[in-house]
């Protein structure tokens, strides 16, 4: 929605080759693995989470059926963001480990091997294994404070019941990109979410609607 108004051989080769001698390797105790694999987990665990940032928690699913997270995969420009924690693996974990808890609003970058936006989106809806590896983003509230006339110069994904809107584009000229000039250090960007216009948080759908007719906006962005 554009909001512009408001190794080959060759052929003839022979003979055997000559494979060199392969020193082994010594035996690693399996045990010790998994006491380092352990102490390496409790260690991640000790660290609390960012105000701001990205971190990274492993979680124990053995017990659990499922994470718990309800999601919002509105965009494919911004990583599925948690949107409600209910009972599961990532419940339990928060308590376990207050310091690190996983929040709504934040945002799942990365899941075991998925780096994509659409491989952590399948990841998330597959079967679970004996743990799990997420890496999150916590975002940063930015209010911002515009003024029409003026068009604000993004487009957005949304819809009907996606938390606000996903910024998907943002050009060079517009109200946004007048307040980024002025603002650097909180400057948003792709990627980034409109959660509420003028103290209402409401659907994708809705803050469009509002954001063409009215002239005085005070956005609230999750900034990532």
């Amino acid at each position: 929605m554009a909001l512009f108004c408001c190794c080959a051989t060759p052929d003839n080769a022979t003979g055997v080759a000559e494979v060199p001698a392969i020193q082994a390797m010594p035996k690693i105790d399996p045990a010790l693995e998994v006491r380092q694999d352990v102490e390496s987990t409790a260690l991640e665990a000790k660290s609390a989470a960012p105000s701001f940032g990205s971190f990274t928690v492993v979680l124990r699913t053995q017990e659990h059926a499922t994470l718990g997270l309800t999601i919002d995969s509105t965009s494919d420009k911004a990583p599925p963001m948690i949107t409600e924690i209910s009972e599961g693996a990532v419940a339990k974990f928060n308590k376990l480990h207050p310091e690190k808890a996983i929040q709504p609003h934040d945002v799942v970058s990365a899941m075991d091997d998925a780096q994509t936006i659409l491989e952590v989106c399948e990841k998330l809806s597959g079967p679970l294994g004996d743990s799990v590896r997420l890496t999150l983003k916590r975002p940063k509230e930015v209010n911002l404070s515009l003024s029409k006339p003026g068009s604000l110069g993004l487009k957005l994904d949304y819809n009907d019941t996606s938390v606000g809107a996903v910024i998907s584009e943002l050009v060079e000229s517009g109200l946004v990109a007048k307040w980024n000039s002025e603002n650097a250090s909180d400057a948003v960007c792709v990627g980034d979410r409109i959660i509420q216009l003028n103290g209402d948080q409401m659907s994708g759908t809705d803050l469009l609607g509002r954001l063409r007719t009215e002239n005085t906006l005070r956005l609230k962005v999750l900034k990532y």
